[in-house]
């Protein structure tokens, strides 16, 4: 049986981490968050101007990052993966040149099936409300940073869910607006099939 790949995306705030970890705990699955990720790389030294200023990071250093992240998650349980925050960007998710992006290499890997995109949706404003309240103290949730988070999701990880419609990819919209066990109720009708 081809192991369960779901990719949870929406805004800053959305839930998506939230979501992913009750995938994976629900189903057996690993658990991968880029931001978690990226974050432990910087506390390590690792650090690039776009993540000072809250932007993406170049997207063929994260498709690179993440591609060796997701390699050994999935080798180490054959269930699949639950991923939160990856393709973000279009070169990420598709490549560029003779790099190909994570989704070509997944669906290559493991066919097409067994990839789930889930976009969560949650207007600006909520975001910004559920940033603020969170309480983290996550350096990248301050005001000034999640202004241009949010642009940047606007901007340059929107796009990705077109072009994964156009190319035939499972494309799952979802309200992220209820409370975290509705949005959650709602996303297993889809994995239950």
């Amino acid at each position: 049986m081809s192991p369960k790949i779901l990719v949870f995306t929406g805004p800053p705030g959305s839930g998506k981490s939230t979501q992913a970890q009750l995938a994976a705990n629900k189903y057996g699955l690993a658990y991968f968050d880029t931001g978690t990720m990226f974050r432990r790389l910087k506390e390590e030294g690792f650090s690039t101007p776009e993540m000072d200023r809250g932007e993406l990071m170049d997207p063929l250093t994260t498709l690179e990052l993440t591609q060796k992240e997701y390699q050994k998650i999935i080798e180490g349980n054959q269930a699949g993966i639950s991923v939160s925050g990856s393709f973000r960007a279009l070169d990420e998710s598709f490549g560029k040149d003779r790099l190909g992006g994570l989704a070509k290499w997944l669906s290559d890997k493991y066919g097409k099936e067994s990839l789930y995109f889930f976009r969560i949706n949650l207007s600006e404003e909520e975001a910004a409300n559920r940033n603020a309240m969170r309480g983290e103290g996550r350096q990248d949730d301050n005001p000034v940073l999640m202004e241009t988070r949010i642009g940047e999701y606007r901007t340059r990880t929107e796009p990705v869910f077109k072009e994964l419609d156009k190319r035939g990819y499972r494309v799952i919209d979802i309200d992220g607006a209820p409370s975290r066990e509705e949005v959650f109720a709602d996303i297993q009708k889809y994995l239950e099939e």
